[in-house]
């Protein structure tokens, strides 16, 4: 009995412990809403009411429409692409087991490992080189290469979990490799899919460290766009185009958690 009161209070303990450092952790977050909600000109908690004013000036009198859709455009073309090489190369990795395999997949998940910084500065090098820089092609070029590595991880992941048998049972029956992968892996692999979809967007859609090397006045993203208006305008759209965001990054994590589960995705 005293046993499972100990292991009680213990896991009581590590839940109120939890849920003091997630609250700690989301608290500058949360503080953005009613700043965003103050209908003064000033970036502070509301005094003297509330209002959607700068919500409504985030779309009328601020450069942030255009860079919300060039970073939607970067974010959709460079998932794309990279869903299509982080696939191809997770089923490599993960049905060919080759020498230097490891050195392959470590390779192909570096940018996961090193400060997104030294990316930026060595894709301002590279992309200045090849006459790419500040232009669409070049941030997209980039944003493929952080976005590839969340691919390998999840779609792997996925491939790792569907059992072999299942495809070697198809080819037993007549089925040639094609119909195998397209008729029993695909269909198996698409919640993998959509999580790496679903994932790869948000963090292209969100990043922010290396596009500030990268943008230029015709191709500026949205973080960089509200970083720099920060600089020159202190008022709560700031705020309000900040809570927009946040509200965007939770609606893609609810629909990784329906698709195949947050758990899942963070342990791969």
């Amino acid at each position: 009995m005293s046993g499972r009161l100990h292991r009680k209070a213990t896991s009581a303990a590590l839940g109120a412990y939890t849920g003091v450092v997630a609250f700690f952790s989301a608290l500058p977050l949360l503080v953005l809403i009613p700043v965003s909600l103050n209908s003064k000109a000033v970036v502070r908690l509301p005094e003297d009411g509330i209002s959607f004013q700068w919500y409504v000036n985030v779309f009328t009198s601020t450069t942030f429409p255009q860079a919300f859709v060039t970073s939607g455009l970067i974010a959709l073309v460079s998932t794309s692409a990279s869903l299509a090489i982080g696939s191809v190369a997770a089923w490599v990795l993960t049905r060919n087991r080759f020498r230097g395999v490891a050195a392959v997949e470590a390779f192909l998940i570096s940018p996961l490992l090193l400060a997104r910084i030294i990316y930026g500065v060595a894709m301002l090098i590279l992309l200045t080189q090849a006459g790419l820089i500040r232009t669409l092609p070049g941030l997209i070029l980039a944003h493929i290469v952080i976005v590839v590595p969340y691919v390998v991880r999840i779609v792997g992941s996925t491939l790792i979990g569907i059992p072999g048998s299942l495809e070697e049972a198809s080819e037993v029956l007549g089925a040639n490799q094609a119909r195998t992968f397209l008729r029993v892996t695909v269909p198996l692999l698409l919640p993998g899919l959509a999580a790496a979809a679903i994932f790869g967007f948000i963090t292209s859609f969100d990043e922010f460290t290396m596009s500030v090397f990268l943008t230029g006045p015709r191709t500026m993203t949205l973080p960089v766009e509200i970083f720099k208006y920060a600089e020159l305008v202190v008022n709560p759209s700031v705020a309000a185009a900040s809570v927009m965001m946040i509200l965007g990054t939770l609606l893609g994590a609810l629909l990784l958690e329906k698709t195949v589960g947050l758990e899942r995705v963070l342990k791969t």
